[in-house]
């Protein structure tokens, strides 16, 4: 216990002022450990008097430990005690100032504002000896007002008939400057200093202070209300937090919290479930967490020291992840978000929740109807998950052994398709009757019970089949437009004959069918259909349809909808890429040697009031130009731009180029987004390569096997831009022959003969075949040239040499009797082949006898096969009876030698 000097009145251990009195008690307490640490810092010892850096009023007294002597403060008419600066008290004035221009009620300065919990509330004006005993231990100490980071601000001012004694400065600040007393006090007066319990006052100071305190006074209670005014327009709006996204998050998630409506510029501390800090209170103080402020922080496992307070933005908001530990509770919790510089706060709730698996199942009853004893009928149930988690899911049969299932468990993942149960009624070991079971489904998403029930009776000697369809519905949400989505029916048959069934849609070509017929025996696996709806040409709102499905054993209808969404975005006025990014042409060197033109287009998405009009640029590193391209074009939004790009390649040497084409899109004068798009230019000038060319190509050859040898020429030439090396190879008899295999260095433009020889003597007659083939290079490259290889045929027809035979080479014409006239033949053939061609010459006399009485028909020229004959006639000819005269005709063939034939004519007279 600690006891005052002043009025002798017991006080707490380590008190800072007497409640009977108000003395100041210059020995200050402590706080417990780290200030920058938390909790500890911000918490006091339980056996600890409350500390208060400085009363809402000022002390009356003050006194020193070491001085007994009792020291009053008064006043006097036109004097004041003096006070040192204070660093403590400015700061605490300053925490004051600050709240008051925000509009904030003071701590202990409204009388009705009901206390926070734990903090003492001060009750009266602090008089000399009626000074009002404050009960309890605030929770923060009013330190903490200035570990908030409130801006400085003018000293306060104070109405001059509150005293300006400083109170000493408390906690770990110690003061920058000693309390210095006034050195020339006036004693006390009795009247100045009313007794413990009595409500006078002291002397007040005598009117006539400085003129400027009045004026500074007008100019403070102006700023007080324009600034408190502001401070109500903030305050007039409470804070409020929100959740982005769903409220309910699974441990390790994280939620993103919104604020608003909070005091620009101004700390928050966030409180899950008001007991766990998610930040520290104060970012000043960089300090290592004490044993005491640890827990919490371990609790939440998220925040470290250099993030523990949120500062509102400008527009008095913020944002903030939360990362949710997975050492929270599941179930409902909270969070607080508090202003550091008041007490208002904002709070929302959440939940923590483990994502489950959810069994859906259908239908919740099987009838398998009238069922024939012996068959083995099979229906179908369909399960989903519909939750958020992996769906484990086993099913049994609760006992019916006529009850089989396949599968009896598997697995659906989040999203996963839908899958099958295929129950078979097994009758074959069942008498007529009525027959029920349970099919127990369990899973960790939920327990479905499907009850099947069936009646046995005697076999029919008409079987019949009996279509189910599972499920007779199919319900696809709802979807954006363009979305596809497959789900999966069952269909299965009951009967005892087999089912034939077919599947259409009807008019709702929105829904595809990968199966729309099938054939189902008795007692085999449904089949499936799987229905996939497009909602790509589909209007916004609900669509149904109707899926028929008809067969030999009944016809069923599933009902289809699906409900289609088209997002309304407005999409900004944008220039997408072009067609291509980038071109190349290639071309010859020399005049008339452009490349052809290409195209490319450039499209514009959005909202482009007025159209947009896209303008092209090119950039060539070379000098002058040989780039160009169409010219400006405007277009509307989602419309398309084509650009025609020319190449201008005459002036360049070989080589390559390069160049760009800049599209630079305008919207009223602006870029619109996307502007502006490039496309690259590439051009690749060579020389004119060599071509070759041969002509004829092909030669024929019409010879006899007599004739001499036969040459013909082919021309190779050069029709390109460089020279060429050519080659020939000859596949041919060996009585044909080429003068050159080879030829270099043949320049562009030129040509140059090649003969080819067929000798035919003494081949034999008929038909030959050869082939001459140039092959060309660039001798640069060592390419093969364009129009390389070139091949030329040759065609020989041989025939055999005529050969002339006569049927005789002498006539002898001996007339009787006087006769002076005599005839005879001689037959000409050819032995040979191909045509003779001969010549009969004109008869050749024996010289000193007559001449002229020998005449050859057909005379000269003739061809073939002919019949010559010899005349003989004397008449008028100098010849004589008995004496015989001789005469030579020479035949001289096409092919062979000459042949002669004698004639010889003797006239016999009798006498």
């Amino acid at each position: 216990m600690d006891q005052c000097t002043r009025c002798g009145s017991i006080l707490p251990l380590d008190a800072q002022f007497c409640g009977q009195c108000g003395s100041v008690i210059i020995k200050a307490r402590n706080t417990q450990g780290n200030l920058g640490g938390y909790p500890q810092a911000n918490i006091l010892a339980d056996d600890k008097p409350t500390t208060i850096s400085k009363p809402s009023y000022t002390t009356m007294g003050y006194r020193n430990d070491q001085d007994n002597t009792e020291t009053r403060l008064y006043w006097s008419q036109g004097e004041m005690l003096q006070q040192t600066p204070n660093p403590d008290d400015d700061e605490e004035d300053e925490r004051r100032r600050r709240t008051l221009m925000l509009g904030l009620p003071l701590s202990g300065a409204m009388a009705d504002q009901p206390p926070a919990a734990g903090v003492p509330m001060i009750h009266g004006t602090p008089q000399i000896g009626g000074v009002p005993v404050v009960q309890g231990n605030p929770n923060v100490p009013l330190e903490s007002f200035a570990a908030q980071g409130l801006p400085s601000a003018a000293p306060s001012f104070e109405p001059a008939a509150a005293p300006q004694t400083p109170a000493p400065a408390t906690g770990p600040w110690s003061p920058a400057y000693p309390h210095t007393p006034n050195p020339a006090p006036r004693p006390p007066s009795p009247s100045s200093h009313p007794g413990p319990g009595t409500s006078g006052t002291g002397t007040r100071p005598a009117p006539g202070g400085p003129p400027c305190g009045v004026v500074v006074l007008i100019l403070v209670v102006i700023c007080l209300i324009i600034v408190g005014t502001i401070g109500g327009l903030f305050f007039g709006l409470p804070p409020a937090i929100s959740i982005s996204g769903s409220s309910t998050v699974a441990p390790g998630g994280v939620l993103h919290l919104h604020g608003n409506n909070f005091v620009p510029g101004s700390s928050i501390t966030l409180m899950i479930d008001d007991t766990i800090p998610l930040f520290a209170f104060s970012s000043f103080h960089q300090a290592t967490p004490s044993m005491a402020s640890s827990l919490p922080m371990t609790l939440t496992r998220q925040f470290t020291a250099s993030n523990r307070t949120i500062t509102t933005g400008g527009n008095g908001t913020f944002d903030v992840t939360i990362p949710v530990s997975t050492s929270w509770s599941l179930g409902t919790h909270t969070i607080r978000a508090k202003e550091n510089i008041s007490s208002r706060s904002a709070v929302l709730h959440f939940t923590i929740d483990v994502p489950t698996a959810k069994l859906v199942a259908r239908p919740s009853a099987l009838d398998f109807g009238k069922i024939e004893q012996g068959s083995k009928p099979v229906m179908s149930v369909f399960i989903s998950n519909s939750g958020r988690n992996l769906l484990t899911w086993q099913a049994n049969n609760g006992g019916a052994s006529w009850l089989k299932l396949q599968p009896t468990s598997d697995k659906i993942q989040v999203g996963g398709p839908a899958q099958f149960i295929y129950a078979t009624a097994d009758t074959s070991q069942l008498k007529v009757g009525v027959y029920s079971a349970t099919l127990h489904i369990t899973s960790n998403g939920g327990t479905f019970l499907v009850g099947v029930k069936l009646e046995v009776v005697p076999a029919s000697p008409q079987p019949v089949a009996k279509i189910n369809v599972t499920p007779t519905s199919l319900d696809f949400g709802t979807l954006d437009s363009g979305q596809q989505l497959t789900k999966t029916l069952a269909v299965s048959n009951s009967g005892t004959l087999a089912l034939n069934w077919k599947a259409d849609t009807g008019n709702a070509n929105w829904i595809k069918l990968d199966t729309q017929t099938q054939v189902i025996q008795p007692g085999a696996l449904p089949g499936t259909i799987k229905a996939t709806v497009d909602t790509t040409n589909l209007s916004a709102g609900p669509q149904t349809a109707e899926l028929n499905i008809t067969s030999n054993g009944g016809n069923v209808q599933v009902s289809i909808k699906v409900v289609v969404n088209i997002p309304q975005t407005t999409q900004p006025c944008t220039l997408q890429a072009p067609s291509t990014s980038g071109m190349a042409f290639q071309t010859n060197q020399g005049a008339n040697s452009d490349p052809a033109p290409q195209s490319f287009t450039i499209g514009v998405i959005g909202t482009c009031p007025g159209g947009v009009t896209i303008t092209p640029t090119t950039t060539t590193a070379s000098s002058p130009s040989w780039l160009a391209v169409s010219h400006s074009v405007t277009t509307t939004s989602n419309g398309s731009a084509t650009f025609s790009v020319t190449i201008n390649s005459s002036a360049l040497a070989p080589g390559t180029y390069s160049g760009s084409i800049s599209l630079a899109a305008l919207n009223g004068g602006t870029a619109i987004t996307g502007s502006p798009q490039s496309v690259s230019v590439s051009l690749a000038v060579t020389e004119k390569p060599p071509v070759l060319a041969v002509s004829p190509g092909s030669l024929t050859f019409n010879l006899s096997n007599g004739d001499q040898a036969s040459v013909k020429s082919i021309k190779i030439s050069n029709t390109g831009g460089a020279t060429l090396n050519w080659t020939a190879t000859l596949d041919a008899p060996s009585f044909v022959s080429i003068s050159s295999l080879a030829g270099t260095k043949l320049a562009a433009g030129a040509g140059v003969n090649d003969n080819i020889t067929v000798n035919p003597a003494g081949i034999k007659g008929g038909s030959y075949s050869a082939k001459v083939t140039i092959s060309a290079v660039d001798p640069l490259t060592g390419n093969t040239v364009s129009g390389s290889p070139a091949a030329v045929t040759v065609t020989i027809t041989i025939t055999e040499q005529p050969s002339m035979q006569l049927s005789t080479h002498s006539l002898t014409f001996t007339p009787a009797n006087c006769i002076y006239n005599a005839s005879g033949t001689v037959m000409i053939t050819n032995s040979g082949g191909s045509t003779l061609d001969w010549n009969v010459g004109s008869p050749a006399y024996t010289s000193g006898q007559a001449t002229g009485w020998l005449t050859v028909k057909p005379a000269g020229q003739g061809s073939g096969d002919a019949t010559l004959t010899f005349s003989a006639d004397a008449t008028g000819t100098k010849i004589q009876s008995g004496q015989t005269y001789a005469a030579t005709v020479t035949i001289t063939p096409s092919v062979g030698n000459p042949q002669t034939i004698t004639v010889y004519f003797t006239i016999n007279c009798l006498t």
